[in-house]
């Protein structure tokens, strides 16, 4: 795991975030995902752990378009590569 793999997530967490088709309750809960990277006392483990859960609850909002969908699924494949 390297910066490079969290940069990708967290370039994937602001495009989702500024994308004007995304419910604003979802850019809500990716925002506190990218706070948690931020927050230097926690282990990054657990900020992997804890964003995938969440990444997991996001995908099944039913006001997503299926494309959004598709990146928050994205975004968990991306995790779950992390969390390796």
């Amino acid at each position: 795991m390297d910066d490079a793999d969290i940069s990708e997530v967290l370039e994937l967490i602001n495009e989702l975030c500024e994308d004007c088709s995304v419910p604003r309750n979802v850019k809500e809960s990716l925002k506190i995902i990218k706070a948690s990277f931020d927050n230097e006392e926690i282990e990054l483990g657990v900020k992997i752990d804890s964003a995938i859960q969440k990444t997991d609850e996001l995908s099944q909002d039913p006001n997503l378009s299926p494309l959004v969908r598709t990146q928050i699924y994205n975004l968990a494949f991306l995790l779950e590569d992390l969390n390796k």
